[in-house]
């Protein structure tokens, strides 16, 4: 199994076109994919890949505090507020969706 840190890696660089070097080609080119990938887990939450919602939390400043199994928890270290995601076959149930998108609305968008 790969780990969590390396995957992260590999899905942010794929998603916001970030090269192994760790800057971005072109700045809107980033923003843009970016935000398609917020408007996909916004209006569709039945098909979020548990690998994005792990780039979005941490883009949203959450850090990884843990988990077992398939499961992987995130936590803000200046709120109470977490996030619990469980990978089913590469997804996020939809509840844990429409957690995320209330924590996207909360802390804003990717930094």
């Amino acid at each position: 199994m790969v780990d969590f840190d390396i995957s992260t890696k590999f899905r942010q660089s794929r998603w916001l076109g970030i090269p192994s070097s760790g800057r971005s080609p072109c700045g809107e080119d980033e923003v843009s994919k970016a935000g398609k990938l917020l408007e996909s887990i916004r209006n569709n939450p039945l098909d979020v890949w548990f690998d994005d919602a792990c780039v979005v939390a941490v883009s949203l400043g959450f850090e990884k505090k843990g988990g077992k199994g398939s499961h992987v928890v995130f936590g803000r270290n200046d709120t109470k507020d977490i996030l619990n995601f469980q990978n089913r076959s590469g997804r996020i149930p939809a509840y844990q969706a429409r957690q995320l998108i209330k924590m996207i609305e909360k802390f804003g968008s990717l930094s």
